[in-house]
């Protein structure tokens, strides 16, 4: 098997009469950070999405085919079947996914924080004494040759 290759047990279980999922409006909502658009004055906007969930592959189903406990089987758990409206057959008209809708009042994130880097400050750190050293020669050479003399 190569790739994201779904399991045939799997598969085959999904060709069951299975319900499948689907969007059901596609609107916006205001931005959970509260934030005003400077040109518009208006608050700004997200997409967002309703959706109809239909069945969806359990942790319970995956030890039923085979696959609980494996890291294929914790890939495909929570996988759900998306139809494409107005579709009603043929593998070009579905989707498999599995995802984890994020949102601003969500309480968790995928990976943990973690302290920054602090890229600009820890270059600017790293510069400082270099830097000190090549302004220090620059205007004892431009103090030099405004008084006439020589540099040392």
């Amino acid at each position: 098997m190569m790739g994201n290759n779904m399991p045939k047990s799997v598969h085959g279980w999904w060709k069951g009469k299975r319900e499948r999922s689907h969007i059901t409006l596609h609107t916006s909502r205001p931005s959970g950070t509260g934030i005003y658009d400077m040109r518009t004055r208006r608050r700004v906007t997200v997409d967002a999405w309703k959706y109809k969930w239909g069945d969806r592959l359990t942790g319970d189903t995956l030890d039923q085919l085979g696959h609980g406990g494996t890291k294929l089987g914790a890939r495909m758990a929570g996988m759900v079947n998306f139809r494409k409206p107005g579709g009603n057959g043929g593998g070009a008209h579905s989707k498999y996914l599995t995802f984890r809708v994020m949102s601003e009042g969500s309480t968790g994130w995928i990976r943990p924080a973690q302290p920054g880097k602090w890229p600009a400050r820890t270059v600017s750190e790293q510069m400082e004494p270099a830097m000190e050293e090549i302004l220090s020669k620059a205007l004892e050479t431009d103090i030099t040759s405004l008084v006439g003399g020589e540099a040392s």
